[in-house]
């Protein structure tokens, strides 16, 4: 398994991208929120040849959250997370607004992770 971590957004929030040789990957807290950003994520994923299968989110602050959106339309995936953060998903817009960021709302997430466990993919 391999991890590729990107620096993104205002807060400086890491984003992981978690892949292996069957070349299936899983996106973890994309902060990404500009086409810079975007475009790095995506070239990345491009250039090892991914397909990227799981949106996973730590937890749902805004920092998180802001690539959610742009995952979803390039990749059409719907983000994991614990249930408990589905209320900070909420507020995003409220909250991009208080901090002054750009941010285009995703789709809610449709499966939720449990407290423990192991998120699969691949091999």
């Amino acid at each position: 398994m391999k991890i590729k971590s990107f620096c993104f957004g205002p807060f400086s929030e890491n984003t992981y991208v978690i892949y292996d040789d069957s070349q299936q990957c899983i996106i973890i807290d994309p902060g990404c929120n500009n086409n810079l950003e975007n475009k790095e994520l995506q070239n990345f994923i491009s250039d090892h040849q991914l397909n990227p299968v799981r949106l996973v989110l730590t937890h749902a602050h805004i920092d998180h959250i802001l690539g959610n959106a742009f995952v979803f339309d390039t990749y059409k995936l719907l983000p994991e997370m614990h249930p408990f953060e589905l209320d900070n998903l909420k507020m995003a817009e409220t909250v991009s607004r208080v901090y002054g960021i750009p941010y285009t709302a995703g789709p809610e997430p449709k499966n939720f992770l449990k407290e423990s466990g192991e998120l699969g993919f691949g091999n």
